[in-house]
C-alpha cells in the first residue's frame, strides 16, 4: 500500500510539474504576441506612415534598395532621421517579440 501511494503522489506531482511547464511558455508566447499586436504593430505602423509623409515632401522615398536618400540635405533633414530612428526602434522591438514567440513555441514542442 505504501509504494502504491508513493507512486500515486509521484505520479500526480510529475503531472502537476509538467503541465505548469507546458502552460508557461504558452502564456509567454501569448503576452509577447498580444504586446505586440496591441502596442508594437500598430505604433510601428503609424510612425512609417508619418516617414512616408515626410519622404513625399522631400520627394524622396521612391529609390529601390536605397535607405537613404543620395542628396546629403534630404538625407540630414532633422524629422527624417528621428522618424527613422524611431522606426527602426520599434520595428526592432517587434521583430525580437515575434523572434521571442517563435523560441518559445519551439521550447514548448520540444517537451
Amino acid at each position: 500500500i505504501a509504494i502504491g501511494t508513493s507512486r500515486g503522489v509521484a505520479a500526480t506531482t510529475t503531472t502537476t510539474k509538467s503541465t505548469t511547464s507546458t502552460v508557461a511558455p504558452l502564456l509567454a508566447i501569448l503576452a509577447s504576441v498580444l504586446i505586440n499586436l496591441l502596442y508594437f504593430e500598430p505604433e510601428t505602423t503609424r510612425v512609417m506612415y508619418q516617414r512616408h509623409a515626410v519622404e513625399k515632401r522631400l520627394g524622396t522615398g521612391h529609390e529601390v534598395g536605397k535607405l537613404r536618400p543620395e542628396d546629403p540635405k534630404k538625407a540630414n533633414d532633422p524629422e527624417l532621421k528621428a522618424l527613422s530612428k524611431t522606426f527602426g526602434m520599434l520595428h526592432g522591438i517587434s521583430t525580437l517579440l515575434n523572434l521571442a514567440a517563435l523560441g518559445l513555441g519551439c521550447i514548448w514542442w520540444s517537451r
